[in-house]
């Protein structure tokens, strides 16, 4: 896909393009950012930074709005399947992330299982049998779904639909007081993410000066006039500014600021961000994680503990892991390993952990006493593949892109 995306960029352009930025949400884990790197170097394009969406949304909106210094300002980014929050302020050309949050299942597709629901329950208590689970029925009820979603969201209106599923038509009558009651439900778990992340900082919803609100799904008249009923009118902002467009131009203006091209007019933006996960290490003997790095610490920024070798074993093994919250959701990066016997006369080693402006994690383990770099493995649970670069770089390379071979 991004050879994809690069390719009709230089058609459009009709110039080369050697470098990128890409946009990601803000809650991608040190594995789906890597990902991303991979597929910039399996595109032949150097990544120049990996930006958050709701930053970049953000850059556009400041970008246009000069009289923003010291304001506070929260990007409300409701997408597809994921729930992020941004808040920021700027001063000059320099802009500063206060804190990011988030959901990670909550977005659009929940809107869309109203929709489905409905049209489930509509069919059985019509013919007294359930739609057929089938691929085919699966992925027409999410594409018919979002389109009614869209519409209603739109409209705040209700909205009468014939299907067709089965080899049976019938009709369902979706009731806007009905799917409001369930959307509520949605709009209000992310009102408590604001809250929750805002009461962090010392801060509360009055604290906050304009609210953005980018996303499809935020593209609702019932969830604007939710916030507009959260907010004082008098002081305070609810802005859709360009929603669906506002993350990709702000991605441009990101990337301007790393132009090399001395005729454009080259913006200076300083970004300073900060982390979006509590990163930890699990021992074998700890119940809990043990915190390394703190959410919302500047970056980049590292941390660092001292370990105890596991002498009963042969290799010494920690478990690193990230979390946003609360510890119960622990997502697993995968398994530092140590050969106990590559380190003589020691008990113990030093493990600093990174968190690096791109938001990926750097792992570097030392001797205690020397400070010399001890040698060590990360095992990646997640992927029992093999994964071989040369092979994958052979095959996108043989891909072809507008029925030609790059």
């Amino acid at each position: 896909m991004l050879k994809k995306v690069v390719y009709d960029a230089k058609l459009f352009i009709n110039e080369d393009i050697n470098k990128i930025v890409v946009t990601v949400p803000s809650h991608y884990n040190d594995l789906q950012r890597r990902s991303v790197i991979e597929a910039a170097r399996l595109a032949n394009v150097q990544l120049t930074s990996l930006l958050d969406e709701p930053i970049a949304a953000a850059l556009y909106y400041i970008g246009e709005n000069n009289a923003l210094n010291q304001e506070l300002i929260l990007i409300y980014d409701l997408g597809g399947g994921t729930f992020d929050l941004s808040v920021l302020t700027k001063n000059g050309e320099q802009i500063h992330v206060v804190a990011k949050g988030g959901i990670n299942n909550i977005g659009g597709e929940e809107f869309d299982q109203i929709i489905i629901n409905k049209i489930k329950q509509v069919y059985y208590r019509t013919f007294g049998i359930t739609i057929k689970d089938s691929i085919y029925n699966n992925n027409l009820l999410k594409i018919l779904a979002e389109e009614c979603k869209i519409t209603i969201n739109q409209t705040n209106q209700g909205l009468e639909k014939w299907f067709y599923f089965d080899n049976r038509f019938f009709r369902v009558y979706f009731d806007i007081k009905e799917y409001n009651t369930f959307a509520l439900e949605i709009i209000r778990k992310t009102e408590e993410c604001v809250k929750d992340t805002l009461k962090k900082l010392g801060l509360s919803l009055p604290d906050i000066n304009q609210i953005i609100l980018i996303g499809g799904a935020s593209n609702s008249k019932l969830l604007y006039e939710y916030w507009q009923k959260q907010i004082n009118t008098a002081f305070q902002k609810i802005i859709y500014h360009q929603p669906l467009t506002s993350v990709s131009k702000g991605a441009a203006i990101y990337a301007n600021s790393f132009s090399n091209d001395q005729e454009a007019s080259k913006s200076n933006l300083d970004l300073k961000n900060v982390s979006s996960y509590n990163i930890a290490i699990k021992t074998k003997e700890s119940r809990e994680p043990e915190l390394i790095i703190h959410k919302n610490t500047p970056l980049p920024v590292s941390g660092k503990k001292i370990y105890a070798l596991d002498t009963r074993a042969r290799r010494t093994e920690l478990e690193l892991c990230q979390y946003l919250d609360s510890k119960e959701f622990t997502q697993p990066l995968g398994i530092i390993s140590i050969e106990n016997s590559s380190i003589s006369r020691e008990s113990s080693i030093e493990l600093v952990i990174e968190n690096k402006v791109d938001g990926t994690v750097g792992i570097k383990i030392f001797n205690p006493h020397s400070g010399a770099p001890l040698k060590f493995d990360f095992i990646n649970n997640d992927s029992e593949a093999k994964y071989d670069f040369v092979q994958q770089k052979s095959l996108i390379d043989s891909l072809f892109i507008n029925n030609l071979v790059d």
